[in-house]
């Protein structure tokens, strides 16, 4: 029999160590298994380690392992070759010395990730199962990698174990420094492909001069950037006069020597730290190299940089005083861009040329031009005033050093530490030489060195206001405010006098809100109070022609003042009527109105004329008529719609009829819902008609309505309201905020202006009043009817919640003569309206309504107008 000898092919079968050994060359086989192992033992101990950080080892006793781990390495010897790797199995045996032998455990450590190691598979011997043979228990069995074995399901407790895909790779660079970091594995059957995906070049597509270049021609290259050299400042000592002369910290960062040293500015008092002047591709500041390693700095404004953006632009290099610029303040070079600057470095060996400047303006006290911190103006020291008139007589070789003694401690020029406050606005301007003006010219054509403006300054009355330099108000105001100055209407034309600058009504005190005395009275009346109108200090004023927005403190004016003392005469008396106004107590008036509506109206109520407090001037018939129908209503408690046509007078029959309740029954206060454009005009039409009746405006902005409450509905904190009339607009009434203002006050009328805003029973001004208590209703309109027949239901629905709108539209939905007549006996007792042309009460009103119906149903009267 021919010696049998062993070869490993697919597929191959499984035999015990035992059996293998006793093959003719089992022993052979065997012996070179063992020294291909040892060629590689470096590597898999290095695999083996790994795999122990990985996951604990299982137990091995018992066992011989005769492998520890196999791969080729021809990527390594082959560099240029990439093979895919593959997935290395390790089989480890477990055992248990008193029960069977257990299945053997294959698992599949993935490759790793470094694209140019090939692996392959490794395959351990085990122990044989227990279908083997009793003689093979105690031999290895070499199976081939080539049939597909059974793979064990991963355990609950390793399927738990997150993956971490962000691991820093630390443990494994330990080991093997030429393997790439752990990341994230590719799913099983996806190509992972080892060519480089980066972009290549700058993948810019070609232009129009590419278009016919050869792909062989090499691209131009990028001119290199610009690449500034080092810039060097001369530390000074703190003993030197130049550096005295200057502000001792920072203009932009307001930090001192502390946080970096400065570099002080060659013609005024600024000073700055290097990082603060910015790049030099975009500084605004001019720096200049004098001498090797020794720069010196010229602040923006000495080099009147803000002129290069905006031609009207003062120029700060001068003196404010005497228009001479300071002597460092011309500017010591050329300025010139990056490019420009890189090119002359190139050509003085990659170093900044040196400019050559007279030695005697450089860190020269003498040079030093006082610039203000505020308004950024520019003074010679002894061309500025002093501070105070004692300091005028002293030599002229003392005069800049007394200046800088005295204007060092702030550093504020004179107009700024006088001026009251910051700006508020800018009325006016005008040129400062009237004589050569060039009407031609305008606004934005004349220098702001040429220029003066009116200013008002913030919380400041209009005659405060004064007129002050261009180049002043430059600098100490905002750009914005400029801008918006130059697109109003007072930018177009000059105005050369305050007065035609100001209008009077802004000058003219329209209502006080406080006061102060110049003496203290121990007993307060009414009589006593409005006697005290000279002893006002100041008073908290507003002025007819401005809002609650520009309440300011102001002295009162003079006696002298004819016009002016009078409007304050009658905002005083009108400040002191509203200390003095109680509400009335709800039981007494309670009390007097039921005695009022159980007179005979005809006999004692109706008024032959106009009431003693309606002293604005003369009611005519047809309104006296208005004010006794309004009385009656009021007497029935019946809700009404003044109708009367436009210019008619509606709004002096409301004023007459509240003045009338107020005179004959101390019944106040009301309520009056007008259009916000007619908020001042209803309290102007009631101080002129009713001056005894306190009446005050709350509307506008929140601003002005807490003023409002602050001053004139509660005057001095007190929980009673101050006044007879209350007159708001639709906004604050439907305003969620001053919602409970007006449910708390228990209302004795309601006056809606315009009551066609009501016309929507879905609107939240019409739930907003409806939800007022008021026993008495009165709408004011000119057009009750605009659109349609619902319109009007709602208004009577407003007027009495026994009516329902939704009901009435589908009852006169289709008109005929009998429903129209009925429509007519129910609308009657609510309206009352007149026209220009037909000035009658109505007692029997019959208006015509314009229905889509039948023309023979009803035909208008000539002469009635419709509503």
């Amino acid at each position: 029999m021919p010696p049998l000898r062993l070869k490993l092919i697919a597929p191959t079968r499984q035999v015990s160590f035992n059996d293998l050994l006793e093959y003719e060359n089992g022993q052979e086989s065997l012996q070179e298994y063992n020294e291909n192992v040892q060629d590689r033992s470096d590597y898999a101990e290095e695999e083996s380690d790994v795999e122990e950080i990985q996951r604990p080892r299982p137990s091995k006793s018992g066992y011989v392992d005769t492998a520890q781990a196999l791969e080729y390495l021809e990527a390594q010897d082959n560099p240029s070759r990439s093979r895919k790797p593959k997935a290395t199995k390790r089989y480890d045996s477990e055992s248990d010395e008193d029960g069977p032998a257990p299945r053997r455990s294959r698992r599949v450590v993935p490759p790793a990730s470094e694209p140019r190691r090939a692996s392959r598979r490794l395959q351990s011997m085990s122990q044989a199962d227990s279908e083997d043979n009793d003689d093979d228990d105690d031999g290895f069995i070499l199976q081939s990698d080539v049939l597909p074995t059974r793979k064990r399901k991963r355990s609950l407790r390793s399927a738990s174990r997150p993956i971490n895909y962000a691991d820093d790779g630390e443990d494994e660079l330990q080991y093997d420094n030429s393997r790439p970091r752990t990341s994230r594995p590719m799913g099983q059957g996806v190509r992972q492909s080892g060519r480089s995906t980066r972009h290549q070049g700058d993948m810019q597509d070609p232009g129009v001069n590419d278009i016919y270049r050869s792909e062989s021609e090499p691209r131009p290259v990028a001119p290199p950037k610009p690449v500034g050299a080092r810039e060097s400042f001369r530390d000074l000592p703190r003993s030197d006069p130049f550096r005295a002369r200057h502000i001792q910290h920072c203009d932009s960062c307001q930090n001192g020597t502390n946080f970096a040293p400065l570099i002080y500015c060659q013609g005024c008092v600024y000073a700055y730290h290097k990082s603060c002047i910015g790049h030099r591709g975009s500084r605004e500041h001019l720096v200049t190299k004098i001498g090797k390693n020794d720069f010196v700095l010229q602040c923006r404004r000495c080099v009147a940089y803000p002129m290069k953006k905006d031609h009207t632009a003062p120029d700060h290099g001068r003196c404010s005083d005497c228009k001479e610029h300071g002597s460092s303040c011309v500017p010591f070079r050329e300025r010139k861009t990056p490019q420009q600057e890189q090119k002359d470095r190139e050509e003085n060996n990659g170093e900044d040329p040196i400019c050559p400047v007279p030695q005697n303006l450089i860190n020269n006290p003498d040079n030093v031009m006082f610039r203000c911190t505020a308004c950024s103006r520019g003074f010679h020291f002894e061309h500025m005033p002093p501070k105070s008139d004692s300091l005028m007589d002293l030599d002229s070789d003392d005069v800049a050093a007394q200046r800088l003694q005295e204007y060092s401690q702030d550093w504020r020029c004179k107009e700024c530490l006088d001026c009251p406050g910051k700006v508020g606005s800018l009325v006016a301007w005008k040129p400062i030489d009237e004589d050569n003006y060039d009407p031609s010219l305008g606004y934005d054509r004349i220098p702001e060195d040429e220029k003066a403006y009116l200013v008002r300054w913030d919380s400041k009355s209009y005659f405060q206001a004064a007129w002050m330099p261009g180049p002043w108000v430059w600098g100490a105001t905002a750009g914005a405010m400029r801008k918006a100055f130059a697109k109003r209407d007072e930018a177009r034309q000059p105005k050369m006098r305050t007065e035609d600058a100001i209008p009077e009504d802004f000058l003219r005190i329209d209502i006080v809100l406080d006061v102060k005395y110049t003496s203290i009275v121990d007993i307060s009346t009414e009589e006593i109070d409005k006697a005290r109108i000279r002893e006002v200090d100041i008073a908290l004023v507003k002025y007819k022609g401005l809002g609650y927005e520009d309440v300011v403190w102001e002295k009162p004016p003079t006696p002298d003042d004819v016009d002016r003392w009078t409007d304050f005469v009658v905002a005083y008396n009108d400040w002191v009527l509203g200390r003095y106004v109680k509400q009335p107590k709800p039981p007494q008036l309670k009390t007097r109105l039921e005695k009022a509506r159980s007179l005979d109206f005809a006999q004692k109520l109706e008024k032959k004329k106009q009431p003693n407090n309606i002293t604005g001037g003369e009611l005519m018939n047809y309104q006296m008529e208005g004010l006794n129908w309004l009385y009656y209503k009021w007497y029935t408690h019946k809700n009404a719609i003044l109708a009367d046509e436009m210019g008619l007078g509606k709004t002096i029959q409301i004023i007459a009829f509240l003045a009338t309740l107020v005179q004959d029954w101390n019944c106040f206060p009301f309520l009056v819902v007008v259009p916000n454009s007619t908020c001042a005009n209803w309290r102007r039409e009631v101080k002129q008609w009713a001056p005894s009746l306190r009446v005050v405006a709350y509307f506008g902005s929140k601003e002005a309505r807490d003023l409002t409450y602050r001053y004139e509905l509660f005057a001095r904190d007190s929980r009673e309201l101050r006044c007879h009339i209350v007159v708001t607009s639709y906004d604050c009434a439907a305003d969620d905020s001053a919602r409970k203002f007006f449910k708390s006050i228990p209302w004795q009328a309601l006056i809606v202006d315009e009551g066609q805003r009501l016309k929507s029973d879905k609107s939240q001004l019409y739930s907003a009043l409806a939800s007022l208590k008021a026993p008495f209703k009165v709408l004011l309109t000119g057009t009750p009817l605009q659109n349609s027949a619902r319109e009007l239901f709602n208004l009577l629905q407003f007027l009495d919640d026994t009516f329902d709108a939704s009901q009435l539209e589908e009852k006169f939905q289709n008109l005929d003569t009998a429903k129209i007549q009925e429509l007519h006996g129910i609308i009657r007792p609510f309206f009352l309206r007149r026209t220009n042309t037909f000035e009658a009460i109505a007692s029997s009103l019959a208006f015509n309504l314009i229905w889509p119906h039948d023309s023979s149903c009803h035909k208008p009267s000539p002469h009635t107008e419709p509503c």
